[in-house]
């Protein structure tokens, strides 16, 4: 428009208002949540720590009462807490909004996730995933995992009672009917087959890195 001697009125418009209404602490130029994240204080640490979508905390095989406790650990330390929770999955309820924690909802197991730092990372498979979604969700861990290998990697494993409650369930369920095969057989409708994801993460880290000493894993039975 320059060239033909017109002048602009809607971009130099579009730039004014973005540094006087919009955005006028400019935290764009700083690439603020982008490649940074804002700490309270220099020795503060991002902690990303992942719901493992069981309720409520403390049923079976749920980790989420420990996840909760690391979760208000580190936010008494003055960290910043990242937690990631599957979309229609609850937060960490806090009697008052904590400015340091941050909600991330995750679409499904498969959503990628991008941090631009990560200090300390508490994962759990979500207690309703296939095999085949847990297994996405692991892929992330260790994508996440490679790109900050200055990062802990904190694997809680889901508890062993849990596998029994689920017999148990089925169990409870069963209609009278033992001993003969019905369309409905559990073995082809049931897909929560649990496995043990901790190990898969563990194999992967002694084959991938075996004389790495920068990159710690950390196995939470």
């Amino acid at each position: 428009m320059n060239a033909h001697g017109v002048a602009p009125y809607v971009y130099p418009a579009i730039l004014t208002r973005n540094d006087t209404v919009d955005r006028p602490e400019r935290e764009w130029s700083r690439d603020i949540w982008r490649t940074t994240i804002p700490l309270p204080t220099p020795a503060s640490k991002v902690v990303v720590v992942f719901s493992d979508g069981a309720a409520p905390p403390g049923s079976a095989g749920s980790s989420s009462s420990y996840l909760t406790d690391v979760i208000k650990t580190n936010l008494a330390k003055n960290h910043v807490v990242i937690q990631v929770v599957r979309d229609g999955g609850e937060s960490v309820s806090l009697s008052a909004h904590h400015p340091n924690l941050l909600i991330k909802r995750q679409t499904d197991a498969g959503t990628p996730l991008f941090f631009p730092r990560v200090d300390e990372c508490y994962y759990s498979a979500h207690r309703s995933d296939t095999t085949y979604e847990t297994m996405r969700g692991v892929m992330n861990i260790i994508d996440l995992w490679n790109s900050h290998k200055e990062m802990i990697l904190y694997v809680v494993k889901r508890p062993a009672m849990a596998i029994d409650a689920d017999a148990d369930a089925d169990a409870d369920a069963e209609s009278g009917t033992e001993g003969f095969d019905t369309d409905t057989d559990d073995a082809d409708t049931d897909t929560r087959v649990w496995f043990d994801y901790a190990k898969i993460i563990e194999e992967y880290y002694h084959v991938k890195y075996p004389t790495n000493t920068q990159m710690r894993l950390v196995i939470m039975f």
